[in-house]
């Protein structure tokens, strides 16, 4: 009975020892549970994620008088130079208010000219009357002051509404005299007209863009945008804005090891906060505080081109088509790098590759023959080839 008892004990600790034989022993030796992917041909692209700061040349237009705005051209437009955008209605004084000063005049002018006209007879019945208007008390006087203390107030009301809208105030302040004016709200440039402003743009321009560095953009973000209201305006406050398509810029920062893709003057794609595609050409690429900094020039109009400030790009570099492999299956066998590929027997072969172009985890290769730097055709993957994820 003790030895039947002994048995489970003894027979566990074997079954853990061929469970661990079949899982991992046999199939190391066999190569049957491999790691491996079939090839297939695809697009790779190579870019970068990165917030991009919008550098544009452009212009602010102030209200020159107060009242009531009838805008003409819509928000995201291109227009000419001498485009009229808008008008501005100025508020038109009740009858009473307009004849206050010159209706008064006219009045006793009148009334003067026909006391001359008046004989003599007539004009002495009136002075008794005169005469007592002259020697009214002074209660008279003072019945007439609710209305000089009525222009008071409206002067006063008039001063409060020339302080202008307080959502432009720091906006104004940033922009100081940097601002245009137009009586006609005429456009003195070409551009798009947009109803938003920042503040920004008469210090993050064109002509500064090689100064600029990521402090430059530090607290800048799109909340610093303000709609410009529709309807009522006060002289001063901004009513339009004109900004210049012809070259506008995207700075960016990626990281600085990938400063190798760069190249200057070469055409690069940008994908526009993942909605908008744009293109444009690299103008310039500098390695700052373990940073690339990426200066990018465009004429490519999109919605919001004029309105943001700050957009969430993707840079892309190449697109290339090929066989799409993983990076870690790419090996080295006697100078040339290849993958090992899964032949019909189990075994594995070395395939030569010639890669096309790279990013951080694939590449993109040439399939199935190539032509080496002699000329010599080289056979290597095909599509649908299974090859091993990991070549080392």
């Amino acid at each position: 009975m003790e030895i039947i008892k002994k048995k489970p004990i003894i027979l566990f600790p074997i079954l853990l020892i061929v469970l661990y034989v079949l899982i991992y022993v046999v199939p190391g030796l066999s190569g049957a549970l491999q790691s491996t992917y079939t090839v297939e041909y695809g697009t790779l692209s190579t870019y970068d994620d990165a917030t991009g700061y919008i550098i544009r040349d452009e212009s602010v237009y102030v209200a020159v008088s107060s009242g009531t705005q009838n805008r003409y051209i819509e928000d995201g437009k291109l227009v000419r130079k001498g485009t009229k955008i808008l008008e501005v209605i100025e508020p038109v004084l009740p009858e009473a208010d307009a004849q206050t000063g010159e209706g008064g005049g006219t009045g006793a002018q009148t009334n003067g000219a026909q006391q001359a006209q008046q004989p003599a007879a007539v004009q002495q019945t009136q002075q008794p009357a005169n005469a007592a208007q002259a020697q009214q008390p002074a209660g008279g006087t003072q019945a007439q002051q609710p209305a000089a203390g009525a222009d008071a107030q409206s002067s006063a009301e008039q001063a409060e509404q020339e302080t202008g809208n307080d959502k432009y105030k720091n906006i104004l302040q940033l922009l100081g005299d940097d601002v245009k004016t137009s009586k006609k709200y005429k456009t003195k440039s070409e551009g798009v007209v947009t109803y938003a402003v920042d503040g920004y743009e008469n210090s993050l321009v064109p002509e500064k863009r090689y100064e600029m560095n990521e402090e430059t953009f530090k607290g800048i973000n799109n909340g610093d945008v303000v709609l410009i209201d529709d309807g009522e305006t006060v002289k001063g406050d901004p009513v339009f804005k004109i900004a210049d398509r012809a070259n506008w810029y995207i700075i960016c920062f990626v990281p600085e090891e990938h400063a190798e893709r760069y190249e200057q003057d070469a055409r690069v794609s940008v994908v526009m906060d993942g909605l908008k595609t744009i293109s444009g050409i690299l103008e310039d690429c500098t390695l700052m505080d373990g940073k690339a900094r990426l200066i990018i020039r465009s004429s490519y109009y999109y919605e919001d081109f004029a309105r943001v400030r700050i957009s969430e790009v993707k840079v892309i570099t190449s697109e290339e088509m090929g066989l799409i492999i993983e990076n870690e299956s790419i090996t080295e066998k006697d100078g040339q790098k290849g993958v090992y590929v899964r032949q019909t027997n189990g075994e594995y072969e070395f395939k030569p590759i010639q890669i096309i172009a790279s990013d951080d985890t694939k590449s993109v290769i040439t399939g199935s023959v190539y032509r080496d730097a002699e000329g010599n055709s080289i056979s290597t993957v095909k599509s649908y080839d299974e090859v091993l994820r990991k070549g080392n």
